[in-house]
């Protein structure tokens, strides 16, 4: 475990050090659930900082360090995959964490956790794990994606299969490079596999046992990598910076493919266009979001061909709420003003539209001036225009719903609203197309139902 050593430094200072993280603080307690699994399949781990009484202390914000003393090989893989982790106000004080631990051998193991600053406090909870029954196992295992001679624009992808739940799962590239992952409660793996090299390619999907022994093996599956889809390089934010205040302007620069048509990034939800500014360097901005969180940043690239990318996570931003000023209470003389003034600077820029799986969202670029924004769709006969919903963030969402494929458009108007003027822009915004019904909604049933239909036959006859 790539922790051990942090884990082995830190119990050197058991009776060295101890501080309190908050003064009423006694335990943690942990809930594991189930009690009972087998080597790999995961539990759900809850966790609370206690009192004597056993109340939950609400204000514990300290960090601890989570592993297991039995089992030093245990897996501890998304929020715990660094064995740490802190207590913040939006956990509620109660923290759980699903799929949290996956035990490599049979045996009583347990679960431990002690607080960062202070050894003495700790919880701990034991799980009863045993072996597969091998003799009464049939293992198998397949690759449902890619498929047999597909031709892929990207170099990584996920390799998707079926399998036994909550195994190892390792994927051969070219009988070279090795690519390791866990399957789900569900007999489903995904594993990312990376620099894929173009022309021709094999995968082998190998299902492994709790020593890392080949017990079950794929038939091989051929492919194809031409490089002619947009190739994401990297993202820089300025200003950089570890925590942004709500509403911050963040410029960004995105290094992809030359002369791509379109490169849009996503942030929480909200669509941002940039522009090519030199060959295969894109830049526009974007804002915080008003709430206090960690937002990822998506980025999706399109070609002229019509080949389009998407890259998920490439970065994230991390928002704290902006504190309020208190008033002085000092008045100030009153100033005369014409709210028509600020007509000219409520003009709504470069509208965009971008569908996604269940749902359209339309934004454009933030105007300063403005206090929200009204919303407006085209009537369907004739030319007029109907108020559907005023916001405040330069975004809108239209859920995608019905069984018929339908398109609207829509525009914007910008709004300055103050104590003393309430004033719309004069011109609407660009008219955007947008997608208001599903497409080809019958194709979809039909795959998603064969595609149930095999998974529960699969399980049948497992």
């Amino acid at each position: 475990m790539k922790n051990l050593l942090k884990m082995s430094a830190l119990f050197l200072g058991f009776s060295i050090f101890s501080f309190a993280s908050a003064s009423s603080i006694d335990r943690f307690e942990i809930e594991v659930s189930p009690t009972k699994v087998k080597v790999w399949e995961a539990i759900d781990v809850t966790l609370k900082a206690v009192d004597k009484s056993g109340n939950i202390v609400k204000d514990y914000a300290g960090e601890v360090l989570i592993f297991s003393q039995s089992d030093k090989e245990a897996v501890f893989p998304g929020l715990l995959e660094e064995n740490t982790y802190t207590f913040k106000a939006a956990d509620a004080w109660v923290v759980k964490f699903e799929n949290a631990v996956k035990f490599t051998k049979n045996g009583i193991q347990d679960v431990s956790v002690y607080d960062n600053a202070n050894y003495d406090i700790f919880g701990y909870a034991e799980v009863e794990v045993s072996e597969w029954a091998a003799a009464s196992q049939e293992w198998e295992i397949s690759i449902k994606y890619p498929e047999e001679g597909t031709t892929l624009g990207v170099n990584k992808l996920k390799v998707s299969g079926s399998t036994s739940k909550n195994h190892k799962v390792k994927i051969i590239l070219n009988g070279e490079k090795n690519f390791e992952g866990i399957s789900n409660g569900e007999w489903i793996y995904e594993i990312e596999v990376t620099e894929i090299p173009s022309g021709e390619n094999v995968f082998i999907a190998e299902l492994l046992d709790a020593d890392g022994k080949t017990i079950a093996s794929s038939k091989e599956v051929f492919f194809k990598i031409e490089s002619n889809a947009p190739q994401f390089k990297s993202i820089t934010l300025d200003p950089s910076q570890t925590e942004y205040t709500s509403d911050t302007s963040i410029n960004v620069t995105v290094e992809a493919t030359s002369g791509l048509t379109t490169l849009n990034l996503i942030l929480n939800d909200m669509v941002t266009s940039l522009s090519e500014k030199t060959s295969g360097s894109y830049v526009g901005t974007i804002t915080a979001p008003n709430a206090e969180g960690e937002y990822k940043i998506d980025v999706i690239m399109k070609n002229e061909l019509g080949n389009e990318t998407k890259e998920s996570w490439v970065t994230a931003i991390k928002v704290k709420a902006v504190e309020l000023l208190a008033s002085t209470g000092e008045d100030s003389a009153p100033v005369e003003v014409n709210c028509d003034d600020f007509k000219k600077e409520l003009e709504v820029k470069n509208i965009t539209n971008v569908k996604l799986k269940s749902k359209s969202v339309i934004s454009w670029d933030k105007v300063e001036k403005a206090s929200s924004y009204n919303v407006y769709k085209k009537d369907r006969i004739g030319t007029g225009m109907t108020l559907i919903e005023n916001v405040t963030q330069n975004q809108y969402e239209i859920v995608i719903q019905g069984d018929v494929v339908e398109y609207d458009e829509f525009a914007v108007k910008a709004v300055f609203k103050d104590d003393v003027c309430n004033v719309e822009s004069s011109d609407y915004s660009g008219m955007t197309k947008v997608q208001t019904g599903p497409k080809e909604m019958l194709f979809v049933l039909i795959a998603l139902s064969l595609g149930a239909g095999a998974f529960f036959l699969r399980r049948k006859n497992a």
